[in-house]
């Protein structure tokens, strides 16, 4: 007895079930597509050559549209809101904008601090106010809103009462 005499058991591979489903829902899906496509551009011969090109302008067309007027409105409230905090600083302290423009526009902190800096220790008030032939205004800026960690105040500083080199 060879190998050849032993019992053969030939395998039989069956479809399986999910090819016959698979292929149901493609040929249906395929025809059912096929037919509304011909059923649609049938009477309409115009759009059907131009169907490709009505599709992406008004795709493109309401995008463009609905990011046009939301630029356009965020802008508009951007810039109302910006200028209805600048006439509230303006009614409420007319030198507190002008103190914190800097900031209020994005610069940096460090830069920020050291505009404050500068105006606060009164170099910037005794060179405008203090100038020879000139008279010092009705208000003097940074009057006392802001406090020095020394305990002079803004206006002593302007005034020239005590020395920048008393803070820094």
């Amino acid at each position: 007895s060879s190998v050849t005499s032993l019992p053969y058991v030939r395998t039989v591979r069956t479809v399986p079930y999910r090819t016959y489903v698979r292929t149901y829902v493609t040929l249906v899906t395929y025809v059912t597509l096929r037919s509304y496509v011909t059923f649609v551009t049938f009477r309409f011969r115009f759009f059907r050559f131009f169907s490709f090109f009505f599709f992406f302008f008004f795709v493109f067309f309401f995008c463009f549209f609905f990011l046009f007027f939301f630029f356009v409105f965020f802008f508009c409230f951007f810039f109302l809101f910006f200028f209805f905090f600048f006439f509230f600083f303006v009614k409420i302290d007319p030198f507190y904008f002008e103190s914190h423009i800097h900031t209020i526009l994005g610069a940096s902190w460090r830069e920020a601090n050291r505009q404050e800096m500068f105006v606060e220790s009164g170099l910037w008030a005794r060179r405008i106010y203090c100038a020879p032939g000139t008279s010092p205004p009705l208000r003097p800026p940074c009057q006392g809103h802001l406090r020095a960690p020394h305990g002079h105040t803004g206006e002593e500083l302007a005034s020239g009462t005590c020395l920048a080199s008393d803070r820094w």
